[in-house]
């Protein structure tokens, strides 16, 4: 499948070269007050610098600050953060033992939580949780077959599920002139961090009165920094640590010496409801069609990558549009960079019912771009973490209008963004990640900018992984993005039904 694969990129490489190499540069004059790749760098800096961002501590808020801060020095008017609830989880003492043997681990996020809401104290007790292990695998149906895992600790491996490979079964379009994706067969079979095996391993192991759970980190770089995001799909009602590849090997061996072992599992902590703010600006147009353009500003650790370049892209493509005249925008723009993103997407969802279900503001939004990691590739290279100065394959997701794709594609070819699989987000049945709740729940067109490093949720995601030669041509190929979509009608943006 692999080959087959691979000749469908160069196919389609090739072809997008063919079709597009003789377009036309867009103007100087149209790209000449776009902040430069510094500029938006040093935004990206800023947020790094605010410390790990994440939502309800004052990291978070500082970033909203900052954030709001600049949407006012560029123009932007009805600058104000939107509120909503979300929920705060912290560790105070956490640790793994086996046979009284200790082994170093890290707390998994949002484990011990057993309700959406639920706030207070989690402990496992003075003394930990002691429970015989029961090892499962891969953790899939195989992996618990005749396995009883009742009032026990399981111990599964976590698996990256879906390699960039995969897209090329579904894409639409390549933009790849170097054919580096083929010749860098590498970068298209690292699997990205956040589409696992851990929904369906939790909910077997939950269903079997599992007491605990160590996941063993076995596609991962030698870090167990692995930041989870909170999947409210799935309670995790129990106690659970992440493990390296190699700590697991270790923890693994010592399993195989026959008989049965215990672990000793502790995790202490709360939970606890805290304020997520949603950043929003507005700069009017002659219309209030608007068209949203939005990042994320939260982090769990320096978040350079994730999500500090969407929210220095929002700002360039803010101080773009800041300058020009109202009178040469036909809809108007709304700029937003939500929190949340790590603790279950809160803030999101009450935007989406405020903005677009119950349409309790002025902004009719007929449109969203959704910006995303602008990352250095990341590859995992015998349990080591590799970083090239190629950007990491990047996706774009669409799920909006057939006029808008020649207009996505134009601007991909033109400003150079190398590396770019484009998808229809109808063939998946959503989007990723921030962009997923407005297209999916909410109805609104949407294209969405996103790449996958696999060291995204982690403390390696630090300010050296961002690709600086990609920051400005990322915010110049969306700027003509909107300013197209600005002449499209609302029957245009619309995707067709499916």
């Amino acid at each position: 499948m692999a080959a087959a694969i691979a000749r469908r990129l160069t196919v389609l490489a090739v072809a997008a070269g063919a079709a597009l190499g003789g377009a036309p540069a867009i103007a100087a004059a149209d790209t000449a007050e776009i902040p430069s790749g510094q500029e938006i760098l040093g935004w990206t800096k800023d947020l790094v610098d605010l410390g790990p961002r994440r939502t309800g501590t004052p990291g978070g808020r500082r970033a909203a600050e900052y954030v709001a801060d600049h949407f006012r020095r560029f123009g932007l008017q009805d600058v104000h953060f939107e509120l909503a609830t979300s929920y705060r989880w912290d560790v105070a003492r956490h640790g793994l033992q086996v046979d009284g043997r200790a082994y170093d681990s890290f707390p998994s996020a949002h484990s011990f939580t057993p309700a959406p809401t639920w706030t207070g104290s989690f402990s496992t007790g003075p003394g930990g949780r002691t429970a015989e292990v029961v090892d499962v695998g891969d953790g899939d149906a195989a992996g618990f077959a005749g396995k009883d895992v009742r009032g026990k600790i399981v111990v599964f491996n976590l698996r990256f599920q879906v390699p960039g490979l995969l897209l090329g079964l579904v894409m639409e379009h390549l933009f790849d002139p170097q054919l580096s994706l083929v010749t860098e067969a590498e970068s298209m079979l690292q699997a990205n961090p956040y589409i696992t095996n851990y929904i369906a391993a939790l909910g077997r192991a939950q269903a079997g009165g599992a007491v605990g759970f160590v996941g063993i980190l076995a596609d991962y770089f030698d870090s167990n920094r692995y930041h989870n995001e909170y999947y409210g799909r799935q309670l995790v009602k129990i106690p659970g640590l992440w493990v390296t590849r190699k700590v697991g090997a270790r923890m693994r061996a010592q399993l195989a010496q026959g008989g049965a072992h215990r672990a000793t599992l502790r995790l202490d902590g709360d939970r606890r409801a805290v304020t997520a703010r949603t950043v929003v600006g507005a700069l009017p147009g002659a219309s209030r069609e608007t068209i949203m353009i939005q990042s994320h500003h939260d982090s769990i650790g320096p978040g350079a990558v994730e999500d500090g370049t969407g929210t220095a892209e929002v700002l360039a493509l803010a101080k773009h549009f800041g300058r020009q005249p109202a009178s040469t925008r036909r809809k108007t723009l709304l700029f937003t960079t939500f929190d949340s993103h790590f603790t279950g997407y809160q803030s999101h969802e009450a935007f989406i019912r405020k903005y677009v279900l119950e349409r309790r503001t002025p902004y009719e939004i007929v449109a969203n771009v959704t910006l995303e990691h602008i990352a250095r590739n990341g590859r995992v290279r015998n349990g080591e973490l590799l970083v090239t100065d190629r950007p990491e394959p990047r996706g774009v997701f669409r799920g909006a209008g057939l006029a808008t794709w020649p207009i996505v594609n134009q601007a991909i070819a033109e400003h150079g963004l190398d590396r770019t699989i484009t998808v229809s987000a109808a063939t998946l049945g959503g989007m990723p990640t921030d962009a997923d709740g407005i297209y999916r729940f909410g109805g609104v067109p949407t294209v969405s900018l996103i790449s996958g490093p696999v060291y995204l949720y982690d403390d390696a995601d630090t300010i050296d992984k961002v690709h600086v030669p990609s920051l400005r041509p990322v915010a110049a190929a969306f700027t003509q993005v909107v300013d197209r979509f600005d002449d499209l009608t609302r029957e245009q943006l619309r995707e067709p039904p499916h």
